[in-house]
């Protein structure tokens, strides 16, 4: 017994220990830079903005960086030609490693088309949500008589009344025709500082049309349109007016 503790204090041990560290150390170093060579550890791509670029140009700006693409889906784009790339995955200006594929999806001729719920009966707030959940436009709200205000009548497509479960191309504009009782006025809305978006959603609700859209000479492009927010309206807000009256909006970029 007393051998045997004996040599755990020997310098055959110690130097046999030290070997063994020394050699479990090279292993370790070994199995890293081995993972790192077949990983490409450490080797980061930033990835660039595909947007609106044509298939074949983002496979050659992919290809000169070590990247790759494929389409994974497709969709309309109002602003973007058709064939070009709407969106992608990652995003530009992530950290990729060498050979990442990227997700791209791309603009398609014609939008999807989408059935009609219901075109009667509801509440204007209610088909203002259903236009916005199917990605209908509203052309123009037509009131007519009617023992309710603003109970929706029916949908028109062209002077033409459309039915529930009629197939309509996405971003189509309808008419929507709406009940109001004699006398029945609406007041105006506060619409400035709102966004485009928001100040029709807001005429819209009031029960009113979208006049003319005026835009200030900053705003230059789709996309500064969609930013721009109002300054002014036709219709000072908390007025009251009949209800289907247009209100002309003045925009300019956000400061």
């Amino acid at each position: 017994m007393k051998k045997f503790f004996s040599f755990f204090i020997s310098k055959v041990f110690f130097l046999n220990l030290i070997i063994a560290i020394i050699v479990i150390i090279v292993i370790i170093k070994l199995t890293l830079l081995f993972l790192a060579n077949y990983s490409h550890h450490g080797e980061k791509i930033k990835v660039p903005n595909l947007t609106n670029l044509s298939l074949q140009a983002a496979k050659q700006k992919l290809g000169i960086l070590d990247l790759k693409c494929v389409v994974a889906d497709s969709s309309y784009h109002r602003t973007i030609k058709p064939g070009n790339i709407i969106k992608q995955q990652p995003l530009p200006k992530a950290f990729v490693k060498k050979n990442r594929t990227i997700m791209l999806t791309m603009a398609t001729q014609n939008p999807e088309k989408v059935s009609l719920h219901t075109t009667k009966d509801m509440s204007l707030r209610q088909a203002i949500s259903m236009f916005n959940s199917l990605g209908l436009d509203i052309n123009q709200l037509i009131y007519k008589p009617s023992y309710f205000s603003n109970l929706v009548l029916g949908f028109e497509l062209n002077g033409e009344p459309l039915s529930s479960g009629d197939k309509i191309l996405k971003y189509t504009k309808i008419d929507v025709i709406i009940g109001k009782k004699y006398g029945y006025t609406t007041t105006t809305p506060k619409l400035k500082n709102k966004t485009l978006n928001d100040a029709i959603f807001q005429t819209h609700s009031a029960g009113l049309n979208v006049g003319k859209l005026y835009f200030s000479t900053d705003v230059k492009t789709y996309t500064d349109s969609v930013s721009a927010v109002v300054y002014k309206q036709s219709i000072s807000p908390g007025v009251k007016v009949i209800p289907g009256k247009k209100v002309d909006i003045y925009l300019q970029s956000k400061s």
